[in-house]
């Protein structure tokens, strides 16, 4: 067993991903992760990934990914490059982009305008912070054939990927993945909806009840003295 496929299974076990979410954990390590378009640096396995200083951004959608060079897949064929968001807890997202055909490059864009994209995002709420952070799994897949349509599936999932993985047509189609990676991104606003604040009563509005108890009563003992 090579260093990278140690390194794999020791990642996903610790991680608690595999086997509870993740049944198969990958063949090997992405070489590297490019969170975002305008974000130029790789993101390397395990990194920690910090986007506070751009106001704007609420999730990091996976522009990019790079093979290790002794794993690059052949010419032939097609990829698809599932993105878990939170997979262990709730709520959850899931992006597939799907049905890439593999041109053996180290490389692979996942950006371009008429790629095949199927998301899910959980409806559960979250509370309100000041930064989020969250887990990342981007796993990359090779099949033979296309994946039929896999959005119907991924709804049914409600992001869970466990389910998605184990329970679908889909998770039977792509099969075992072929290399995967691990990492955190911390934001100042979240993909996932926000739980409503509650607003806080005012102290005031209870006085009024313990007035007319309080009348309520003086009255009582009054008509109860002149019935005596």
């Amino acid at each position: 067993m090579s260093v990278r496929i140690r390194l794999t299974a020791i990642g996903f076990t610790e991680q608690d991903l595999s086997p509870r979410f993740i049944p198969q954990i990958p063949m090997t390590l992405l070489n590297s992760v490019f969170v975002s378009r305008t974000d130029g640096t790789a993101r390397t396995p395990g990194e920690e990934v910090s986007l506070m200083g751009n106001k704007e951004f609420t999730f990091g959608s996976v522009a990019s990914v790079q093979f290790d060079y002794q794993f690059v897949p052949g010419q032939g064929g097609y990829l698809h490059v599932l993105t878990a968001i939170e997979p262990k807890n709730m709520p959850s997202a899931l992006f597939l982009v799907y049905n890439v055909p593999s041109q053996g490059n180290q490389m692979l864009d996942l950006s371009y305008p008429n790629r095949q994209l199927a998301v899910v995002v959980g409806n559960e709420t979250i509370p309100s912070s000041e930064s989020y952070r969250v887990q990342y799994v981007v796993m990359a897949y090779r099949t033979e054939n296309v994946i039929q349509n896999p959005m119907a599936e991924l709804l049914d999932s409600k992001g869970d990927i466990s389910a998605l993985l184990t329970n679908s047509t889909c998770g039977r189609e792509l099969g075992p993945p072929i290399a995967g990676s691990v990492l955190w991104v911390t934001a100042r606003s979240t993909i996932f909806p926000i739980k409503p604040e509650l607003p806080t009563p005012s102290p005031w509005k209870a006085a009024p009840q313990h007035t007319s108890a309080v009348t309520f009563t003086v009255i009582s003992v009054a008509i109860y003295l002149v019935q005596m």
